[in-house]
């Protein structure tokens, strides 16, 4: 996949449990879709526009807060496709709760959710400046209140972390 202008998809349907914060959620993304010139910031939880023929028109695939068996065999099939052609796929927060039974989307995700202690503050690091769209206006490191998952293997590996969250704190 080719791509000359930065055109993103964000998906936030869920079949469990759904955040508040979805709805803020979007409009962050865009607003920070907007900041950083991009041409075009879908949003949809229409899960029938997780295909080939749809996706392929993104640079980026967002799931937000994504929850539960959200996608059927045909929509997983085309997602897939997509990530498999070079689609760039992002998972925020709840994403990893979704699919749980779909060794792929594991996979993609880097791991599974398993729980969450009570939301408490947390100390967060930037690890990936060179993704500066994202971090750009953010200190180094910064308290933060969240739930903060717990996964059930290291994701290391297999993903891109940009923010870690020191666990001593």
């Amino acid at each position: 996949m080719a791509f000359t202008q930065l055109a993103l998809f964000l998906f936030s349907k869920t079949a469990g449990y759904r955040h508040e914060s979805i709805p803020a959620g979007i409009e962050g993304i865009r607003r920070l879709g907007v900041t950083s010139n991009a041409s075009t910031v879908d949003s949809s939880e229409d899960a029938s526009l997780i295909s080939v023929q749809n996706l392929s028109r993104y640079a980026v695939v967002i799931f937000l807060q994504t929850s539960g068996d959200l996608l059927n065999d045909e929509q997983l099939a085309g997602l897939q496709s997509y990530v498999r052609a070079g689609g760039g796929f992002v998972g925020v927060h709840c994403a990893a709760a979704g699919m749980t039974r779909e060794p792929w989307y594991g996979e993609l995700i880097g791991a599974v959710f398993t729980d969450h202690p009570e939301p408490q503050l947390g100390v967060l690091t930037i690890e990936k400046k060179k993704y500066n769209v994202i971090v750009s206006d953010l200190p180094e490191k910064w308290e933060w209140f969240d739930e903060w998952y717990n996964f059930d293997a290291n994701p290391r590996a297999k993903v891109t972390v940009i923010l870690s969250i020191n666990e001593e704190t």
